[in-house]
């Protein structure tokens, strides 16, 4: 799972306007990085094409996912469930 937070990290600094100067926390939020709502759903739809997945509408409106360690067991239960399949 450490290979999700290092692409989620690194595309969060290099890809999304958030706060540079941050060393990214597993249990840190999206406010906590500078990241708003709109940078979310960005790094949703990167998520969705690096990964091949598709993340549920629902957990994209509500607040399941409320930190980057949400986001990576959410991520890689998404891949370890498509690789079965």
């Amino acid at each position: 799972m450490m290979d999700i937070f290092n692409w989620i990290s690194k595309t969060i600094i290099t890809e999304l306007d958030c706060i540079k100067d941050i060393e990214i926390q597993p249990n840190n939020s999206f406010a906590e990085i500078g990241v708003d709502s709109i940078g979310v759903m960005t790094l949703f739809v990167l998520i969705e094409e690096h990964y091949g997945i598709e993340i549920d509408e629902v957990v994209m409106v509500d607040d399941s996912i409320s930190s980057i360690a949400d986001l990576c067991s959410y991520i890689n239960g998404k891949v370890s469930s498509s690789s079965i399949h």
